[in-house]
């Protein structure tokens, strides 16, 4: 009411209208966040994909195998306010604003400061710890946001060198229905059972193997971890092959993906694939001395158990996890069927076609009668009509007549003349 009179006030102000304006928006906004100020953090939240990037400001070959960073899924997260500090649980592990994210063993928090909406948390390494780890991890919350930014550096000397690397992490958090929201379920919904949305998983579409990095020493044995995921994160059941990329008379690596190396294994790297028909992952084995593998320990690269905590993600084709055969079905089936379709239209096409040249060449010639021969008119020569006359011949002194052969007379010469 307040807000509305001022509001109303300001329009009669003339010149001052902009600065009694700029108070009443001022108000306003005063207002909002006392009204947000009072709403709980508790509720379901979800989390955005964790990603880390890895810089390395000093590093040798002594130093082993450089981090990696990487990202991994996120998912639904629950939230829960305590004084004025909140707690986050999921995602595989508990987090709290007043700890930091990376929770490495001999590292804990030295400092923290911050109230409801912000905090602020210093880890550190103890003082006799050979590791120089430094982490900083500030969380920001407004009514339906949280964001995380961790920082984080490391150092150790490893055999005789020094080795040092900076990290930066972050996850953002979008608030899926506070607690106050939350409406009470009825007793017929408590008694149901809830549905799952991993019932039915879709095709594969992710492979997941850990760890990426492994310290081995001669004489160990280690199971490696392999899984298969649909696009939404339901794990399918499905095969991993496994294999040494490089054959070694000293490991032997079974299809459950447990590695064994013997004895008298030697130092080096030992790549090993995982695989879901034609997509594969690598993971690199380091088999060092166990005088080495102390050393390593100290490494960011490694936890306490020798692994790294990044995994190796490999995205998955269509062709994955024998739907490729169904594809290639499918497709040619389309295929063929598009190609009779095509034929049988062109067969059609050309019929018409010749249909209607026809008619037009018809339509443009006459019609005609079939031609009758012309009767024959025969010619005959008079010689064929009347018998030739006989011709005579008379000899004109003697008077002897000979016939038509003749031409003079045989006793005088005389030339013989036709009787008339």
């Amino acid at each position: 009411m307040i807000v509305d009179w001022l509001f109303a006030h300001c329009a009669k102000l003339g010149q001052m209208r902009l600065s009694c304006a700029l108070v009443v928006i001022g108000l306003v906004a005063a207002n909002t966040a006392m009204a947000q100020e009072g709403a709980t953090l508790s509720g379901r939240w979800s989390a955005g994909v964790l990603r880390s990037v890895w810089t390395l400001t000093d590093w040798g070959d002594t130093c082993g195998p450089s981090p990696v960073g990487n990202s991994e899924a996120g998912g639904v997260v629950t939230v829960t306010q305590q004084g004025q500090d909140i707690r986050i649980s999921g995602l595989g592990r508990p987090f709290s604003s007043n700890s930091c994210w990376d929770q490495q063993p001999g590292v804990s928090p030295v400092s923290h400061a911050g109230q409801l909406g912000r905090w602020t948390t210093t880890c550190k390494s103890a003082a006799s710890d050979p590791r120089r780890v430094t982490i900083v991890t500030t969380l920001v919350a407004s009514g339906s946001t949280i964001d995380m930014a961790e920082t984080g550096q490391f150092g150790v000397a490893i055999a005789g060198r020094n080795c040092s690397a900076t990290v930066k992490r972050s996850r953002h958090f979008a608030l899926i229905e506070r607690e106050d929201s939350v409406p009470e379920p009825t007793p017929s919904a408590r008694s149901e059972k809830p549905v799952s949305t991993c019932s039915q998983p879709g095709p594969a579409a992710r492979l997941e193997a850990s760890p990426s990095y492994k310290l081995l020493k001669p004489g160990d044995k280690f199971g490696f971890r392999a899984k298969v995921f649909d696009e939404r994160g339901c794990p399918i059941t499905q095969k991993v092959a496994w294999q040494l990329v490089k054959s070694s008379p000293r490991a032997e690596l079974d299809q459950n993906g447990s590695l064994t190396l013997k004895e008298d294994a030697p130092e080096g790297e030992l790549p090993i694939k995982a695989s879901v028909g034609d997509q594969s992952v690598q993971i690199t084995v380091y088999v060092v001395s166990a005088e080495r593998y102390q050393e390593l320990l100290s490494s960011p690269t490694f936890n306490a158990s020798g692994e790294s905590d990044a995994k190796v993600i490999q995205s998955l084709a269509p062709s994955v996890v024998g739907a490729r055969s169904a594809l290639i079905d499918t497709t040619a089936r389309r295929r063929r069927t598009l190609f009779i379709w095509a034929v049988a239209t062109l067969a059609g096409l050309l019929g018409i076609g010749a249909y209607l040249a026809a008619r037009v060449r018809r339509d443009r010639v006459p019609i005609q009668s079939p031609i009758q021969p012309e009767a024959e008119i025969s010619t005959y020569s008079v010689s064929e009509v009347q018998s030739p006359a006989t011709t005579a011949y008379i000899c004109p002194v003697c008077g002897m007549q000979y016939g038509q052969d003749s031409q003079f007379c045989g006793k005088d010469g005389a030339s013989l003349v036709p009787i008339n």
